[in-house]
């Protein structure tokens, strides 16, 4: 019986739901919580997975969720792309 590869599962986020989402949970928290923690926990797993950070993935994700959460006020969708627009001005 020869081996076989078995392919990666890839798991992508539709940048348009995902704006959509936002501005759902921005207009309605409780309603859209889930489903934006939801999305989010698929970006940030993304994005640890993918840079393969030397530090402990569960805190990084942790503190990921902590910096959304306290940016998602700047979020604006005709201004800029998704992962421009939110982010802190420094």
């Amino acid at each position: 019986m020869p081996s076989e590869k078995r392919k990666k599962k890839t798991h992508y986020l539709d940048n348009k739901k995902f704006e959509e989402t936002i501005k759902n949970y921005l207009g309605n928290p409780e309603k859209y919580e889930s489903e934006l923690v939801e999305k989010l926990d698929l970006l940030i797993t993304n994005i640890i997975n993918t840079f393969k950070f030397k530090i402990d993935p569960d805190d990084a994700k942790q503190e990921c969720f902590v910096l959304a959460f306290k940016i998602l006020k700047n979020f604006e969708s005709k201004k800029a792309p998704l992962l421009t627009t939110a982010l802190p001005s420094v």
